[in-house]
């Protein structure tokens, strides 16, 4: 991993137990003294230490206070010595069309959900449009990121597995409700680390893809452990989505690697499968029968009622002229619309939540994004970034917010730009 300052090393040893004693241990620790820890713990840290450590917690955004994120951008700002406009316009732009949004709603959370959503956004501009990097690094970035990906999944299937043995998991438990708190029930996520079988999916393809292309950067012992424990948890959700693009992953890295590298990745491959049936065939085989089960359901030709979501949240957002153009707000848009369920693709929340305005303000900053740093190998930088888009499309984007954050990590695999083709 390189050179880490041990006063950033503790840090997230610190924050780490604390998580444990609160979500395995089971000790209470309240939101306030998690958000008092962290913000003292990040107004120590040098501004390059901050950056890793933030990284870190992205993943533990499903069950660390919001006003985390918040604290953070703000540091952000004032450790930062040289800030670009280009990092606060868009931010303000959209904070500007979703106060317009919110203005009439009664709800009285509504201006706390809009200070954690801009500061999500914020984090999400910040990076992307940061243009001088001062000492920190992108791969780094991402291997904190695969750190906290990999910690947050431990602490989740662990309390999975004190509530189910390991065959009712096999056999579906990780598709319903919330996974980590006790009967996966979502009434009881505040406070705990817990996310959907969805998310767990969407951040397992991010960060799997992302981490692949440090192959050049890192030796193969620290990734091979961490991909193949998150390997695992996105197949234990059993998601359709996440095996179509775990494929795509597999295609990929086939592409980055030199001819040397690709006979050994079908040689261990096949051994690898081989030893793993031979260990684990009677949970392979439960495994196996979950997914096809999953293929067979009677929603697949609908994908699992998306299409039928995505048909009535247009129609919705086109019954009126200022949903049209500045939507219907990113915090209160589930009641607002009064569909039956929240929308399951990520591009259709941007519009619907913000309009034609706030979409057309993404899609600028992603496309300049792409020009600015335009290089020979941009196809195969920019993979990373597809495959993660492909999975957003079957859930959501703006809300919950913390679904921001891996388009932003996959982002910056491309902005580094260090995938080099071996002929």
């Amino acid at each position: 991993m390189g050179k880490i300052e041990s006063r950033l090393r503790y840090s997230i040893v610190i924050f780490s137990l604390i998580i444990i004693l609160r979500d395995v241990v089971g000790f209470p620790i309240p939101d306030v003294g998690i958000l008092i820890v962290s913000a003292m713990i990040m107004t120590f840290l040098s501004y390059v230490e901050l950056v890793y450590f933030l990284f870190f917690l992205f993943p533990l955004t499903c069950g660390i206070p919001g006003y985390i994120m918040l604290v953070g951008y703000i540091l952000l700002f004032f450790k930062r010595k040289n800030i670009s406009f280009l990092q606060i316009i868009p931010v303000l732009l959209i904070f500007i069309i979703d106060i317009f949004d919110e203005a009439l709603s009664n709800d009285p959370g509504t201006l706390t959900g809009i200070l954690s959503f801009i500061s999500f956004c914020g984090i999400f501009f910040f990076f992307l449009n940061d243009k001088k990097r001062i000492n920190y690094d992108i791969p780094q970035m991402i291997w904190f990121f695969g750190f906290g990906t990999a910690f947050t999944f431990f602490v989740i299937f662990y309390n999975m597995l004190q509530q189910y043995n390991i065959y009712y998991i096999l056999a579906g438990m990780a598709r319903s409700g919330a996974l980590g708190v006790e009967g996966n029930d979502v009434a009881e996520m505040k406070g705990h680390l817990a996310m959907n079988s969805n998310t767990i999916a969407y951040y397992a393809v991010c960060c799997i893809s992302s981490v692949l292309a440090l192959k050049n950067n890192y030796k193969a012992k620290f990734m091979v452990p961490l991909l193949c424990f998150i390997l695992a948890c996105g197949l234990l959700t059993l998601s359709r989505t996440f095996i179509l693009c775990t494929f795509l992953i597999g295609i990929y890295y086939y592409m980055i690697s030199s001819k040397a590298e690709r006979k050994k990745i079908i040689i261990s491959s096949i051994l690898g499968l081989i030893v793993f049936f031979g260990l684990y065939y009677d949970k392979i085989v439960l495994l196996s029968a979950g997914f096809v089960d999953r293929a067979n359901d009677a929603n697949m030709s609908t994908a699992g009622g998306r299409t039928e979501l995505f048909y009535l949240y247009n129609e919705a957002w086109l019954s009126s002229l200022w949903y049209i153009f500045l939507g219907v707000g990113v915090v209160n848009h589930f009641p607002e619309l009064g569909v039956y369920n929240a929308m399951h693709c990520g591009l259709q929340q941007i519009w619907v939540c913000l309009g034609v305005t706030g979409f057309l303000i993404f899609f600028y900053e992603i496309i300049c994004f792409f020009k600015k740093y335009k290089n020979r190998n941009m196809i195969l930088n920019s993979i990373p970034f597809v495959i993660t888009l492909i999975f957003d499309q079957s859930i959501q984007f703006l809300n919950p917010y913390p679904l921001m954050l891996p388009i932003m990590v996959a982002l910056l695999v491309y902005k580094e730009g260090w995938v080099i083709r071996h002929k």
